[in-house]
């Protein structure tokens, strides 16, 4: 299986992935994979499906589950993707992380909830040092983590193909621009140009 994780050593070799996302908070979280072989039989179907490729999306969740604090990851969920890792790694299937999925990211701010929701953290990303200093610390939480199962951290293991910052970390007008996004574009043109006969002459 080890072959499998050898393309970075061949860059020269095109790879063709085929790829799926499942939920950790479901799966891990909720408890719905419990025990090692449940996990090995998940794996083995991704694997018997044709896929190479898994996305965890929402890990941060899933990780912060009953936290009573932030940056507190959940051990019991920890194990268990550290094994789900082991057994993708096994069958030669590479991971696409997101390193942070969720506007709560690593905050103990239970899921789905408007306390989570009010962290706003993916727009404070922009504007808020505090914001990006979370995102650094649980990234690098995860990132760091020595996975017992493997015996390599996520930051040094070929099993990462993709790294993804900060899912739908953006600038988007679906709606609107959030509130705190746009009053500091406000104050920059304000600071910036004084005027709107200056800014319209810009």
């Amino acid at each position: 299986p080890e072959g499998h994780f050898a393309f970075e050593r061949r860059p020269g070799q095109r790879v063709l992935f085929f790829g799926c996302s499942m939920s950790p908070e479901l799966a891990f979280g909720k408890r719905t994979l419990s025990t090692k072989a449940e996990i090995e039989a998940y794996a083995d179907h991704i694997r018997m499906q044709g896929y190479n490729l898994v996305r965890p999306h929402f890990l941060d969740h899933a990780l912060t589950s009953g936290a009573t604090q932030d940056l507190e990851f959940n051990a019991d969920v920890l194990v268990r993707f550290d094994y789900f890792v082991k057994c993708l790694k096994d069958r030669g299937i590479y991971l696409y992380l997101d390193a942070m999925t969720s506007w709560k990211g690593y905050t103990k701010a239970p899921a789905w909830t408007e306390e989570a929701n009010a962290v706003h953290l993916k727009e404070r990303m922009y504007v808020d040092p505090a914001a990006r200093e979370h995102w650094e610390a649980g990234v690098r939480k995860l990132l760091t983590h020595l996975n017992p199962y493997t015996n390599t951290r996520l930051l040094d293991d070929p099993i990462v193909a993709v790294l993804l910052f900060f899912n739908e970390q953006e600038i988007n007008g679906w709606s609107h621009i959030p509130p705190l996004l746009e009053q500091s574009w406000r104050d920059y043109l304000r600071k910036k140009y004084s005027t709107m006969g200056a800014l319209k002459a810009a």
